[in-house]
Parts: structure tokens; C-alpha cells; sequence
């Protein structure tokens, strides 16, 4: 079902009536492009001839005067931008003229659209600089005489749209304006402008911009070759691409595999380094404090996954101290095997200490507990004293 669209009054867009449907119409209208020629007078217009300034209409929303096209507010607004820096020429080149030189004659090129700006009604207006003496000097006595309304503002735009049907009314819908070819001074004719957009336009019949694909097919078999061609050498280059991508990934992750192994190398042989040398430091300390052997084999078991010497010093102190606690005033290196005097000065035999017990509490064996506390001769003195005597 074709949709008939209503006008909005408030916007003078378009909102679409779905009440009403024509059932005659298929319901995708295909979407094409041609040539826009538009004719506006320059009733509106302001001109300053000191400045050569002409402040005009480009165009407006609504339908055209013969009302085979519509354009809605809201695609003008949007886009306004393509007439900025439009050149002006004296004229529409004719058909030969068009062939002959399709960007327009320098002689005839009269003027230049500056910034356009939309009004609050969606007109598109814009101040043009008049550049071409002789013809600054036309407007200005055609606006001394009253008479510049006979001037007419016309677009060459190309425009693109599809055929609707709009209060009630079956016209072309402009759905966008692509580019703006010029905006040229014509003598206004009065029974409005004249437009060709949406039209067969012979004219334009070698139009890239305005021809579709299968009128391209026919007229330029030769550019579609071109292109073809052209696409099958960038997908063969899109494909190279992505191959040596995947070559410079598949690299890449062996490259930080061997990155991370090495790296976990130089971690594990830093970790030994600094157990290697925590442990000498400790080797060290014990040098110096002279602890029993089994308190240093406790002492070397709690710090052998030691990377730094922190807490070593403090933990050996405190084993010195737990020594001297048990046997008070005698260093803890020293094997006691009595304590106490007589008064004479000579050694109080019956007197002891009994640091067996205190020795066994350290980790030292009955064996060694006792030669410890001077409680069993030392096999290895006694062996020194029969090998003397």
C-alpha cells in the first residue's frame, strides 16, 4: 500500500496518513535521482550595490508551482549546507554548452553564494558577492527601477526522491539534495520556474550523478569494467592483508610466549640469587652468635625461603635470649658443668645446676643435652685425654 502524506502546518513537514492508502500503488516506490532546476524571483531580495551584496532566496519547502514536486522543511534544513560557495552565472548553459564545458563558462560566472542559513517558514536564503562589474551595475539599475523582481533565482542541484502521493496529490517527493551544481541569474518567467527533476532529462543523459546503475550498464560499459576491475584488485589486496595480519599475529604470539618464558627465568634465577644471598647473610649472624647447633638448624629451617635478611637479626636475638632464660648468665655457647664456689674459693662440687632439661627444650638429644650440662663426660675429651696420657 502506497502511503499518502499529509502536511504539517506547524513544521510544513510531512506526517504520513495512515488512514488513507491507494491500493493501486505498490507499496516500495524506488528511490532515483535527477537533475533539480528551480526558479525563485528576486522579489524578496535585498541588494546593497555599494558592496555588490544580494541577499536572496535559494529556495522553499512546499510544492513547486506546477506541483510535481514537494520539497519537505526538514530536507531543505539539512541540506542547506551544499549550496555554501556555489558559483552564480549569468544563465543556464545550454545543451551544447553543458557538453561542451560542463563546469560553466569563467565569462559567464557572475557571482558566489555565501553561508546559507534556514528561516523560521524553511526558506533557504544566503548573501551572494556579486563579482563582475557590468553585471553589479544591471542590479543596481534594475532595483533603482523597481524592476528586480524580473530576475529569477534557478538551481541545478541533483536531487534524489520517489514518487508519493501528497494531499491527495501524486507528485515526486524530493528525499534529499546531493550536490548544487550552481545557482544562476535567469530572466523569471511569470507562470513560475520550470524543473525537470524526477523527469526524463535528456540533458543530462551522461550525468554520472543522475544516471542509474543499468543506464550506466548501457551508455559506459567501459567505467563499469573499470570498476569491476578496480574491486577485484582491492579485494585481492583486502585478502593479502588480512593474510599477512594473521602471519604478524600467529608472530606475534610466539614472540611473547618466548618473551614470558624468558622473563620467568630471569624471575626464578633473581629469586635464587636473593635466597643464595640471604642465606650467607645468615650463615653470618649465626657466625657471630654462636647459638647451639640445634638452634640453628631451627633458625636456617625458618628463613631457607628467605630472600632479604629482614627478621633475621631479631629472630636470632630472641633464640639467644630463650637460651639465657633457661641458664641465666652463661652464654649460650658455653657447655655449664657446675656453678657455685666455696668459701675457700675451690669448686662446690654438690652444688648443680640441673640445664639438662633446659638443653633438651632447645632440640638437643639426651646424649647431647647432657654433655651440654657437664652432666656426661665429652667422648671426644676423654678421647684427647688418652691419646695425652
Amino acid at each position: 500500500m502506497a502511503v499518502k502524506y499529509l502536511v504539517s502546518d506547524k513544521t510544513g513537514d510531512l506526517v504520513p496518513d495512515d488512514s488513507a492508502a491507494d491500493a493501486s500503488q505498490d507499496a516500495s516506490q524506488e528511490s532515483h535521482r535527477a537533475m533539480c532546476r528551480e526558479t525563485l524571483p528576486l522579489s524578496e531580495a535585498g541588494y546593497d550595490a555599494k558592496n555588490g551584496k544580494l541577499t536572496m532566496t535559494i529556495i522553499q519547502p512546499g510544492f513547486n508551482t506546477g506541483k510535481s514536486r514537494y520539497y519537505p522543511a526538514s530536507v531543505l534544513k539539512r541540506d542547506a549546507p551544499i549550496f555554501e560557495g556555489a558559483k552564480m552565472f549569468s544563465d543556464h548553459q545550454t545543451e551544447a554548452e553543458n557538453k561542451a564545458r560542463p563546469e560553466g563558462s569563467v565569462n559567464k560566472w557572475v557571482a558566489s553564494v555565501g553561508k546559507p542559513w534556514v528561516e523560521n517558514d524553511g526558506r533557504v536564503r544566503a548573501i551572494a558577492t556579486v563579482i563582475d562589474p557590468p553585471f553589479k551595475e544591471k542590479l543596481a539599475t534594475l532595483q533603482t527601477a523597481g524592476l528586480l523582481h524580473e530576475m529569477g533565482i534557478s538551481i541545478r542541484a541533483v536531487g534524489q526522491g520517489s514518487e508519493a502521493k501528497i494531499e491527495g496529490q501524486k507528485t515526486n517527493l524530493v528525499e534529499g539534495l546531493v550536490a548544487a551544481r550552481s545557482v544562476d541569474f535567469v530572466t523569471f518567467p511569470g507562470a513560475g520556474g520550470h524543473c525537470e527533476v524526477f523527469e526524463s532529462d535528456r540533458n543530462d543523459e551522461n550525468d554520472v550523478d543522475v544516471l542509474s546503475l543499468q543506464q550506466l550498464q548501457e551508455r559506459r560499459p567501459d567505467l563499469i569494467a573499470i570498476v569491476e576491475s578496480h574491486h577485484r584488485e582491492e579485494l585481492n589486496r583486502l585478502k593479502t592483508l588480512e593474510q599477512q595480519l594473521q602471519e604478524a599475529q600467529a608472530a606475534k604470539s610466539v614472540a611473547e610466549a618466548k618473551a614470558a618464558d624468558l622473563q620467568k627465568q630471569v624471575t626464578e634465577a633473581e629469586a635464587v640469587q636473593k635466597k643464595s644471598a640471604a642465606a650467607g647473610e645468615l650463615t653470618q649472624l649465626l657466625t657471630e652468635a654462636k647459638l647451639p647447633k640445634p638452634a640453628e638448624d631451627r633458625l636456617r629451617k625458618q628463613f631457607s625461603e628467605a630472600k632479604t635478611s629482614d627478621g633475621m637479626k631479631a629472630a636470632i636475638a630472641a633464640e639467644g635470649d630463650y637460651i639465657k632464660a633457661i641458664a641465666p648468665g652463661v652464654p649460650s655457647a658455653t657447655k655449664v658443668t657446675r656453678m657455685g664456689t666455696k668459701a675457700n674459693g675451690t669448686e662446690e662440687a654438690s652444688k648443680e645446676v640441673d640445664l639438662t632439661a633446659g638443653f633438651r627444650r632447645l632440640g638437643l638429644s639426651e646424649s647431647e643435652a647432657e654433655i651440654a650440662a657437664g652432666t656426661q663426660p665429652d667422648r671426644r675429651r676423654h678421647a684427647v685425654n688418652s691419646e695425652r696420657r
